[in-house]
């Protein structure tokens, strides 16, 4: 194990170098219009977001590695070969041009953005994994790509006013949790992990610039201007399992989590970058760790599992902002609930942030097919900005 644990930190160490570039001479895009991009990652996971975005006291499996490494200590043996999820933003606007019988790709893009209107949006995103844990030791890789889009007002805060910008996120995690049993009905786990998070997102280009070029759309990608980087957060977390089924929890989370990024002329410069055949413009994007608290109850028995959980989210952003109103805590509040019958079928709901989010889940041992239909709080506050979505995930493993 020490090997393991030895060989890997010498690995992101190494990793943490190779991307370390120089400084040049490119043109910065970066402003307070791209805080939307991901500073916290954590992949998808579409049991989190059938049960209103829980997790912190009821992890699953990835959710283990990324939300609360504490929740490892369990010792089972977890393998995903892979893990695959997809989300579409706006769903009912899609199926909508569908049944007209529009299937033309570029009129469903600009119905979908026409329904997101000026701010921050998102139309897809696609999420592929694979983790391995047993004993309290796991290990996971992670790739995410999601489109956002931003609309900063114009004639319409439609197609022609909207700007895409496509977000890459691959991490390598390594975690390490650990039970204590004080005696049959207590006990107390916790654990750590530490992750090499990459991240690139493109400068934003117009829907009208990508739409009338979409034959052309790889000669145009290859000029256009990237920022990309890296940071190494960590987290560590703690369960305490007390009688009746319940567990209280907190995870301190995203500690060293600012990003050191680069500017690039184009994807192909972020090679010859780490190569030393260029230089590029640096930046940071902050990343403030959070602490998230969560009490959960389950009752295991062979037919029936029901599980409930309240999740409080950042406190520390919540103290931050001194907004207690209560639109703002909503924001930081999470509800969800599970019932799994026969360990084969899961029923699933929850408010994120107030807002209902549904989902269901098919065990088969081998293979596990979930679906999630949510919503989720695009503004500062709750009931700012909501935009809801359709998210499929397909688990090979056990």
């Amino acid at each position: 194990m020490k090997r393991v644990l030895l060989i890997t930190a010498i690995l992101i160490l190494v990793l943490s170098n190779v991307f370390a570039v120089t400084e040049g001479a490119t043109s910065s895009f970066y402003d307070e219009n791209y805080s939307f991009i991901s500073s916290h990652f954590s992949p998808a996971d579409v049991r989190s977001k059938g049960m209103g975005g829980v997790g912190v006291a009821s992890s699953s499996k990835m959710q283990s590695f990324y939300v609360n490494p504490a929740s490892l200590s369990h010792g089972k043996l977890q393998l995903s070969l892979p893990y695959v999820a997809a989300t579409i933003y706006h769903p009912t606007a899609v199926l909508g041009e569908v049944k007209k019988g529009d299937l033309d790709v570029s009129s469903i893009i600009n119905t979908v953005i026409d329904e997101l209107g000026i701010g921050v949006g998102r139309l897809a995103d696609i999420s592929l994994g694979t983790s391995f844990s047993l004993k309290g030791f796991g290990a996971s890789i992670n790739v995410e790509d999601t489109i956002h889009t931003f609309a900063n007002g114009g004639t319409s805060g439609g197609a022609f006013t909207t700007e895409i910008i496509d977000e890459l996120n691959v991490s390598l995690l390594i975690a390490l949790g650990h039970r204590f049993d004080f005696s049959e009905k207590f006990s107390l786990e916790v654990g750590g992990s530490i992750a090499f998070n990459y991240l690139a997102f493109n400068k934003g280009v117009g829907v009208s610039e990508v739409l009338s070029n979409k034959d052309n759309l790889q000669s145009m990608l290859e000029t256009l201007p990237v920022a990309a980087g890296y940071s190494l957060p960590i987290s560590i977390g703690a369960n305490l399992n007390v009688p009746f089924g319940f567990t209280f929890s907190t995870v301190v989370r995203n500690i060293n989590g600012s990003y050191k990024m680069n500017y690039f002329e184009s994807p192909n410069a972020i090679l010859n970058n780490y190569f030393g055949k260029s230089g590029s413009d640096s930046f940071v994007i902050k990343s403030p760790f959070t602490i998230d608290f969560g009490v959960a109850w389950r009752w295991d028995n062979k037919y029936l599992r029901p599980t409930l959980e309240v999740d409080v989210g950042d406190i520390v952003g919540l103290i931050r902002t001194n907004n207690y109103s209560v639109r703002s805590l909503f924001k930081h509040i999470n509800i969800g609930c599970e019932v799994e019958l026969l360990s084969f079928l899961s029923v699933r709901g929850g408010l994120n942030s107030g807002y209902f989010t549904l989902g269901t889940g098919l065990d088969f041992k081998a293979i596990e097919i979930q679906a999630a239909y949510f919503f989720q709080e695009m503004g500062l506050i709750a009931g700012e900005k909501p935009l809801d979505g359709l998210m499929i995930s397909v688990n090979l493993g056990w």
